[in-house]
């Protein structure tokens, strides 16, 4: 997620609430559990919270490091945010702990986090370097050390703070939590997780959605297409900037971000499919934008649609 930029304490820290943002984001942030900061913050609902309540941050749920580290699965949590905290991946979790299922797992179940992707350690003096990977924005960055862009901007004597060159070595300033991840990218199986996840949110087929993702990248995060869409649901810059402002209520997601990129595609094409007359034309509009669907489809929406409708069957 594109959050604020702030210290990520665990002890005592204070969060102000964003646009968009759900408990389970902010406790993969903090490092600690959704109903740790129900408890803390005395939330009877863990999933109904309102943009710009103060959050008291406590730590809480599960251990990050060692051979034997466990977590408990806690109200609110999906493998997904798991995965997140812990530098590992569904698929990886879901093998480590048997789960055939992992849209589906209980309240309460003590997770095995063998098999993972990364550790998590803090860091209090001192700091780092990061590499910029091909994509990666400043904010990018910041989010997931913890620190905030105009200390990363200060520490390195970057006059633009939006304009970052790939193969760039940042010096990251301490304050703020380090992840280090051994895989860049989510799996396949992660990013079909995710997409099922939000097709079930927005009350759309998954099967639908999957198809339209694997039409536009083949479910690959980090496809950028000449024209400028980005991600799994090869969503343009000006739609997202939209979609986050119309749709989603002034949220800020991060069309880089796999999660965030994959919430805004089935968000819009949810909008589509309430708007357009029949599936069809809102797939064509999908491909090609609304003001390029007339009373009968072009020859090249309707290959792009026919070619979903086909993967629809296969998923």
């Amino acid at each position: 997620m594109l959050w604020a930029a702030q210290s990520a304490a665990a002890h005592a820290a204070q969060h102000v609430v964003k646009k968009g943002e759900t408990l389970s984001d902010i406790a993969v942030r903090y490092g600690t559990s959704t109903s740790a900061l129900a408890r803390a913050n005395g939330l009877s609902n863990p999933n109904l919270i309102v943009a710009g309540t103060r959050l008291t941050i406590t730590a809480g749920g599960g251990s990050s490091s060692g051979a034997g580290a466990t977590h408990e699965v806690q109200a609110g949590e999906s493998l997904w945010d798991i995965a997140q905290r812990y530098g590992t991946t569904v698929h990886a979790l879901a093998q480590a702990n048997g789960i055939s299922d992992p849209n589906f797992v209980l309240v309460g179940t003590t997770l095995t986090l063998s098999g993972g992707g990364g550790t998590i350690t803090t860091s209090s003096t001192g700091g780092s370097t990061h590499t910029v990977s091909a994509g990666e924005t400043l904010s990018d960055v910041g989010a997931r050390y913890g620190v905030s862009v105009e200390s990363i901007a200060a520490a390195n004597g970057l006059a633009n703070p939006n304009l970052v060159v790939a193969g760039t070595s940042l010096t990251i300033p301490s304050g703020g939590a380090t992840i280090t991840q051994t895989s860049t990218a989510p799996s396949s199986a992660d990013v079909g997780y995710l997409l099922e996840q939000e097709a079930l949110a927005n009350g759309v087929s998954t099967s639908l959605i999957k198809a339209v993702a694997y039409q536009e990248s083949g479910w690959q995060p980090h496809v950028i297409s000449r024209a400028g869409a980005i991600g799994v649901m090869q969503v343009m810059p000006a739609t997202a900037r939209w979609v986050n402002k119309v749709l989603l209520g002034g949220a800020s997601l991060n069309v880089r971000d796999t999660h965030d990129n994959i919430k805004m595609g089935v968000s819009y094409l949810r909008y589509l499919l309430s708007i357009m007359p029949t599936q069809d034309k809102a797939l064509a509009a999908y491909y090609s934008g609304r003001g390029n669907v007339g009373s009968k489809l072009h020859r090249y929406q309707r290959v792009y649609v026919d070619s979903v409708n086909a993967l629809t069957a296969r998923f």
